[in-house]
């Protein structure tokens, strides 16, 4: 089953996914990080406690993009 219908099916059922939220959660984090480093040419470490680049700061602001009025996104 594919993800979205296994995760939809999971809402209706109230059963885990087969995948752990969390992980994926991981696995987006780590290819976005590698495609702003694709993006830039390139070599950076990337901090997960901080969710930036250390010492990159062009590359850290393309993690994160302004929304449109009246939208808005707190940062913690």
């Amino acid at each position: 089953m594919a993800h979205p219908a296994e995760f939809i099916a999971c809402i209706r059922s109230r059963l885990r996914t087969s995948a752990p939220a969390d992980a994926l959660h991981m696995t987006h984090v780590a290819c976005h990080a590698a495609s702003v480093a694709y993006h830039l040419n390139r070599a950076m470490d990337f901090d997960l406690k901080t969710f930036t680049f250390p010492g990159h700061a062009d590359a850290t602001k393309l993690l994160v993009r302004s929304n449109r009025a009246p939208w808005t996104l707190e940062q913690a």
